[in-house]
């Protein structure tokens, strides 16, 4: 919905792609917020990511929204070239941390040695803090309240509401909502109608696709990029429903890994995938992970 896929991949030293919306299905997937909701892999490497990728994209008929997917389905591993940075223009973004400095400079050094353009640019307001968030949560809560009632429906649940969800935590809040519901609170309490939230939800994503697409067009960039939060933190992309995606860059010296991100425009998954494996491939960062 905002950075399920992308923050886990950072943190946890791996490859996650957020596909573009409409190339695969979210039947029963659980819904925090339908207009916004994708599906993409976790995976090792951009490798194992295509290829989850390329199983995954499809038209599924319970789940209209993939209309598109017929069209713009591909073989994703066919992306897999050592020259998929070649000629592009990357848009780098600041840093979100300004300790990751040295990890951003590596990438956009590599990314130029790998035949990338690299259009630096400014810090921009944040959307979400200036423009989406409170519309975000508003939206939120009802598409929360009316999603989870629908899958509850679909899957032949016991209870059949937020409402119901929220009276069952409250049996015994030691342990089901140790950390709060105030989300499920919300959602169940949300009197936003349905004409008001598709109306607002087209508006918020009309919203989002401005600033991506200005961003692009302004820079002449073909994609976005940027190390750790410094794209999906500070760009309002997930409203509009486009693609972005995360690889191992790095690590600090704590041992923490550190990632770097691509966002594209609507239905460039496959330019991420390209941009990202002749990254990865040139940098080569993953490590196994030290287990006992």
């Amino acid at each position: 919905t905002w950075g399920s896929i992308l923050a886990p991949a950072m943190f946890g030293s791996a490859a996650g792609f957020k596909t573009g919306m409409g190339l695969i299905s979210r039947d029963r997937v659980i819904p925090i917020l339908d207009s916004q909701d994708t599906v993409g892999p976790l995976t090792r490497n951009v490798t194992d990511l295509a290829l989850v990728t390329t199983a995954l994209v499809g038209y599924d008929r319970n789940d209209p929204v993939t209309q598109p997917a017929s069209t713009h389905a591909r073989p994703f591993e066919a992306d897999l070239t050592l020259y998929g940075l070649r000629g592009m223009r990357v848009g780098i973004v600041p840093v979100a941390d300004p300790g990751d400095s040295d990890v951003q400079a590596r990438m956009i050094s590599e990314i130029e040695a790998a035949g990338g353009r690299i259009v630096l640019l400014p810090q921009q307001p944040d959307p979400f803090v200036d423009r989406f968030g409170d519309e975000f949560f508003a939206l939120g809560h009802y598409g929360f309240k009316v999603g989870v009632g629908k899958y509850l429906e679909a899957t032949d649940a016991p209870i059949e509401s937020v409402k119901e969800i929220v009276a069952f935590n409250l049996l015994d809040p030691d342990d089901r909502i140790k950390y709060g519901q105030n989300h499920l609170e919300a959602s169940a309490n949300s009197t936003l109608t349905q004409a008001d939230y598709v109306r607002r939800s087209t508006i918020l994503k009309a919203n989002a696709r401005s600033v991506m697409d200005d961003l692009k067009t302004t820079y002449h960039v073909d994609i976005l990029a940027g190390t750790g939060f410094g794209v999906f933190a500070n760009y309002g992309y997930p409203p509009a429903g486009y693609p972005a995606l995360a690889i191992q860059a790095g690590y600090r010296s704590t041992g923490e890994p550190v990632g770097f991100s691509f966002v594209g425009g609507q239905f460039d998954d496959w330019k991420l995938v390209r941009a990202a494996y002749a990254l990865e491939q040139r940098i080569k960062a993953w490590k196994a992970p030290k287990l006992p």
